[in-house]
């Protein structure tokens, strides 16, 4: 059984969710929506509507964060219904806005056009191959207040090239959920700050960095080294990276592209680096923390 069939069975658990919401659902009970900065989700898809579902549904349970809205941007999905789901999806969900696109034009095409539509004071761009974990949000946010140089802010996770990797040993939610709570009591506050690039299955990006930098790159088409590139000009800019290593998120990673031949992604991996080169100089390849 995958880790996506036991999430399946877990939200459909009632026990589970009463358990769940008992433990963690804590943070914002004493806060008011107005007290709160707006926060703006990204989620882009195409096709993959199992993965997306699973998403949705552990934000349904794990946004305890009173003041965000959550857009979803189709990126021409042509399989499995998607787009009919998200339609109706959206009408049950009054902080939920879908856009479908009549093209895929690529990762960073699809996160540009939800960034233009989002107002809130901070964006989160999350991957829908990713399962969130309770009160992710305002731990995101908080690290923000630690410095007002850090422009984006990422979590840890189990599946990733760089530094924001972390073993894990949980087989379904519920173990995942426990594994998310310690890792926040052992790493409260706590932020790597030596990450030189932010992977984008989920990063939080304050107002400020999109409006002195200017949106991601779509020259990159369908992805690959869009968020190496929007991290250096980041940087560029003046702004800090930092790896939040009290905030975990699961991530299943290649969700797209696995689905496509080994060459394809080759070719696609060589045209991009090239591009990212002419831009920045040398590419240095991501490394784990020693």
């Amino acid at each position: 059984m995958s880790i996506f069939q036991k999430i399946k069975n877990l939200f459909q658990s009632r026990k589970f969710n009463d358990n769940i919401e008992l433990k963690y659902n804590i943070v914002n009970e004493k806060n008011n929506k107005k007290d709160l900065p707006k926060v703006s989700i990204i989620l882009v898809t195409y096709n993959n509507l199992e993965l997306t579902k699973k998403c949705l549904e552990s934000m349904e349970k794990f946004n305890y964060y009173k003041n965000c809205e959550i857009i979803v941007v189709d990126n021409m999905s042509q399989e499995d219904n998607t787009r009919e789901f998200l339609l109706a999806y959206e009408k049950r969900h009054s902080n939920v806005k879908i856009i479908l696109n009549d093209k895929n034009g690529g990762f960073s095409y699809g996160n540009n056009i939800g960034i233009q539509a989002a107002d809130g004071e901070y964006i989160i761009l999350l991957n829908n191959d990713t399962i969130v974990t309770p009160n992710w949000i305002e731990r995101i946010i908080e690290h923000f207040k630690q410095d007002n140089k850090i422009g984006m802010v990422g979590p840890r996770t189990n599946n990733i090239g760089n530094e924001a990797k972390i073993d894990t040993s949980y087989e379904n939610i519920e173990e995942m959920v426990e594994f998310s709570e310690k890792l926040y009591k052992k790493n409260r506050a706590k932020q790597y700050t030596d990450i030189r690039v932010l992977a984008f299955f989920c990063v939080a990006i304050k107002r400020e960095v999109i409006d002195t930098v200017g949106l991601l790159d779509e020259s990159f088409g369908i992805g690959m080294f869009e968020d190496d590139d929007y991290c250096e000009r980041v940087k560029q800019a003046g702004f800090r990276l930092v790896c939040a290593d009290d905030v975990f998120i699961h991530h299943h990673l290649g969700a797209t592209f696995d689905k496509e031949p080994s060459e394809w992604k080759q070719n696609l991996f060589k045209k991009n680096k090239a591009l990212y080169e002419s831009k920045h100089g040398k590419w240095i390849p991501h490394q784990y923390r020693k």
